[in-house]
């Protein structure tokens, strides 16, 4: 800790710099911050400050003064915000779980603009996905003041029939995988994704019928010099659209044989 005290010195001075710039209006910076960097500097490190974390207000109708400043992570900081949108969801079991739109829609797997909509609608986006996901829900509130009154442009039904065909869903609860059983024995398994970042082919090689993934599985590992035995699916396979990739991917084929 020692040797990262002049570290720590030189950014809490910089953070009190932007603070004093970007003072949000309605807001007054303790007097004794302004006069004395070294106070500002025993009252952060009392508060928990670290490197790598972020001042927020308690209140954030309050002042920046001791009583009212914590360091938080950045990503809980977006959670201090007043003008925040979260959607707080209570679970059958009697748990809560309240996030902001952002990372719901990270969670989900879905486009954050379903539930940046009016409240109202965000709820039935949130509610209906979270159920066609198998969880349990009970009741799902909205958080913040702010939330958009203009009129929603999508319709839940047509949203969710897009996003969520047989296939998406299977792909979000329990993704697909693809079992490699090699000449020795060995075998291994991973999902689209993974087998992508292995062989260099797309996802969406992976993501058709079960004949034609497994081939293209199969083409692409024995490009790469590995003597496959068999190539299986693991779980129930969604529904594939029509193939649109050839067996064989002349580009990726191209960038395998370099290697």
């Amino acid at each position: 800790m020692t040797k990262r005290v002049p570290e720590i010195r030189q950014r809490l001075r910089k953070l009190l710099h932007n603070l004093k710039k970007r003072c949000p209006k309605g807001a007054s910076i303790y007097q004794e911050w302004l006069e004395n960097l070294d106070t500002f500097i025993d009252d952060a490190l009392s508060c928990g400050y670290e490197i790598g974390l972020r001042m927020v207000r308690i209140d954030n109708n309050g002042d920046y003064a001791p009583g009212n400043i914590r360091f938080v992570r950045p990503d809980e900081q977006v959670q201090s915000r007043s003008n925040v949108y979260l959607l707080k969801v209570t679970h059958t079991d009697g748990s809560t779980q309240t996030e902001s739109v952002n990372r719901w829609s990270k969670i989900t797997d879905v486009s954050r603009s379903l539930f940046q909509q009016s409240a109202k609608t965000s709820i039935l986006h949130l509610s209906e996905i979270l159920k066609r996901m198998g969880r349990e829900v009970s009741t799902i509130k909205a958080i913040g003041e702010g939330w958009p009154t203009r009129q929603d442009t999508r319709l839940p039904e047509d949203s969710y029939r897009r996003l969520f065909s047989d296939g998406e869903v299977q792909k979000r609860q329990n993704p697909c995988k693809l079992k490699v059983t090699y000449t020795d024995g060995s075998t291994e398994t991973g999902s689209a994704t993974d087998w992508s970042k292995t062989t260099g082919y797309s996802k969406s090689s992976f993501r058709q019928s079960v004949e034609t993934s497994t081939q293209h599985l199969a083409r692409a590992l024995a490009v790469m010099g590995r003597k496959v035995k068999t190539v299986e699916v693991v779980g129930k396979w969604w529904k594939g659209s029509k193939d649109t990739c050839p067996t064989h991917d002349d580009q990726h084929q191209s960038s395998l044989d370099k290697e």
